[in-house]
């Protein structure tokens, strides 16, 4: 009786997992996304992937115990008062992503994240789904698909601060910070 079951989970496992390769500039096949920054030298460095932890804050009690985007708060958390990646104020950012066949910049969201002692958070809306637009606390910005396949993502000029790209199905984050002159 469990034979069937486990047969139907490692097919419904290897498809996911031969669906999401895509071809990358190098030929190798892409499973997870990839961000580079490109350093003084002109070579490409991965930005380190972060893990947020999600959680959730009521804005009053519940009424009912129903939560409803109107009374309720998702917070992520990002251990480290500090992303490893920094740019200056008025130098203009440029990422390169390499992503899945199935994921395009649309299913990310730039944050702003506050510190607060040793961890970055942010405020994101409950219940949220990127593919409806642009949400509340996010930050725009312009992504072009490169000939090589990769994409690359502009942020705004972006004022002092941490702030993260997040993929709306993932708790990874890329992040990186902006320093004052």
């Amino acid at each position: 009786m469990l034979r069937p079951l486990f047969t139907a989970i490692a097919i419904w496992f290897l498809a996911g997992v031969l669906g999401a390769q895509q071809a990358a500039p190098s030929g190798k096949q892409v499973r997870v996304m990839k961000l580079y920054v490109q350093t003084l030298s002109g070579a490409l460095s991965e930005v380190p992937r972060e893990s947020a932890f999600p959680g959730q804050e009521t804005i009053r009690d519940l009424p009912n115990g129903v939560a409803t985007p109107s009374n309720v708060v998702n917070v992520l958390r990002v251990p480290g008062p500090q992303a490893k990646i920094r740019f200056t104020v008025a130098v203009p950012i440029e990422l390169w992503a390499e992503m899945p066949a199935d994921t395009d910049p649309r299913q990310l969201e730039l944050y702003h994240f506050g510190v607060h002692g040793k961890q970055r958070l942010t405020y994101v809306e409950p219940f949220r789904n990127p593919r409806h637009g642009v949400h509340w606390n996010t930050i725009s910005f312009r992504a072009g698909l490169l000939k090589d396949g990769r994409w690359k993502l502009m942020p705004p000029a972006l004022p002092a601060g941490e702030y993260c790209f997040v993929a709306w199905q993932s708790i990874d984050d890329f992040c990186f910070g902006v320093d004052p002159k």
